[in-house]
């Protein structure tokens, strides 16, 4: 019914579902001018300005919509989204917490309050809270075992499957527990994706490494790769960072090494863009365009390890920036590791081959999105967990403009540095 609130913000609920967000806005901003006092208008269109990004709105809606009901978990939970995608990460926190009080808990904001007590640095609660994404409704990578999950228990003399979850970086990232659990005297059996199976099979301290959908042998523990901090209750101070802990295959370090010849300037890698289908691409990733000021650099080598659609913003740049593409030589994670250990430094946004390079021990530029991924933690241009990092944060959401200009600065520098080096050196 034209007059009806809720037949427009159910309307814009369903534009919402099908990716039509403007359309979706236009109904829930009509539901919310016909009646301003409903609860579930202002949630509605709390979560579709979020869903466009435009965050300050979202949240003026998402605390309309708990001043109108005080306490419903669902809007407290939204209000905790909002807050926190405006870097008001304190009161973030106690809105996940409140959407937790209710007799019913609240799953979803128990896992959000995980990650932000992980990106504030507060391992000591974030990780055993981090357990919360099995409960998820949409968890998919849980698997069902009967041995109990480790938590710390002895391992001396027992055998430990650890099992891959989430995405390839995650794993690369994570492997570097597996030595940790052999020195505890455990046999490590470890099953990760095909795609870092062989990288993985590398990695020192393992007994036994099984295909992925493979029968598995006997064990007495088993732990996913990302609930092994919690095993270990890892601090932002102990986190385990010996590099390299991921070595590169040798016969491919031959191959690219005669592929791309001795290195007769600095030589950097580049990855500008992430998978399309990750749930904060649109935040994380670059249009190559935007590293023209780089790509102008004097006695810089750059190399292409980007994949995907991304690959074609290539053809779209100026003749002046010389990229050399390497991506339809590029057949698997082996590849880019090879080339990775033959390059001065990589740049990237956040992707797995950030983590590829940090567990190579490779030097690696990782170009942030204002409210980054919990591992980057906040604030700071290192990482604990990859001594070999640098991190690049935007200071404003969607404006690389700051992040650029001191990448741009550092690399000059490096590069001029090592060009005076080499000259230093040759004969």
């Amino acid at each position: 019914a034209p007059s009806d609130p809720e037949a427009w913000s159910n309307c814009g609920a369903f534009m919402k579902a099908a990716g039509l967000l403007q359309e979706a806005l236009h109904y829930q901003r009509t539901a919310v001018k016909m009646a301003p006092g409903n609860a579930q208008a202002q949630s509605n269109l709390g979560n579709t300005l979020g869903a466009l990004g435009l965050w300050d709105e979202a949240l003026q809606a998402a605390q309309a919509a708990v001043a109108l009901t005080r306490n419903a978990p669902e809007y407290q939970y939204n209000l905790g989204i909002a807050l926190k995608e405006t870097a008001q990460f304190d009161v973030a926190l106690q809105a996940f917490r409140q959407a937790q009080s209710a007799p019913q808990g609240h799953i979803k904001a128990a896992l959000h309050q995980s990650l932000l007590e992980l990106l504030t640095g507060d391992f000591a609660a974030g990780w055993p809270r981090y357990e919360s994404r099995w409960q998820q409704p949409d968890a998919k990578e849980k698997r069902s075992f009967s041995q109990p999950l480790w938590t710390g228990q002895d391992l001396q003399g027992k055998r430990i499957l650890v099992h891959a979850e989430q995405g390839f970086g995650d794993t690369l990232q994570f492997l570097r527990f597996v030595p940790l659990l052999a020195q505890r005297g455990a046999h490590v059996i470890l099953v990760v994706q095909a795609e870092v199976h062989s990288i993985a099979a590398r990695v020192q301290g393992l007994g036994h490494i099984v295909p992925s959908g493979a029968e598995l042998p006997p064990f007495d523990y088993q732990c996913p790769l990302l609930s092994l901090p919690a095993g270990f209750g890892t601090t932002v101070q102990t986190v385990p960072a010996t590099v390299p802990y991921l070595q590169a295959d040798p016969a491919k370090l031959a191959h690219w090494q005669q592929r791309l010849g001795p290195a007769k300037r600095y030589r950097i890698a580049l990855v500008w863009a992430g998978r399309p289908t990750h749930g904060n691409d649109a935040n994380r990733s670059l249009r190559l365009m935007q590293l023209q000021g780089l790509l102008q650099l004097e006695g810089v080598e750059y190399l292409s390890v980007q994949k995907g659609d991304a690959v074609a913003q290539l053809a779209e740049l100026p003749p002046h920036c010389k990229v050399t593409n390497l991506s339809a030589e590029i057949s698997s994670f082996e590849d880019t590791a090879a080339i990775l250990s033959l390059v001065d430094e990589l740049i990237t946004v956040d992707t797995s081959v950030a983590h590829l390079a940090g567990g190579l021990g490779v030097k690696v530029r990782v170009l942030l999105p204002f409210i980054p991924d919990w591992r980057w933690l906040l604030s700071r241009t290192d990482s604990p967990w990859y001594p070999s990092a640098r991190l690049y944060r935007q200071t404003k959401r969607q404006d690389w403009s700051a992040p650029l200009k001191n990448l741009l600065k550092a690399v000059r520098s490096d590069a001029n540095h090592t060009r005076r080096l080499h000259r230093r050196t040759s004969p």
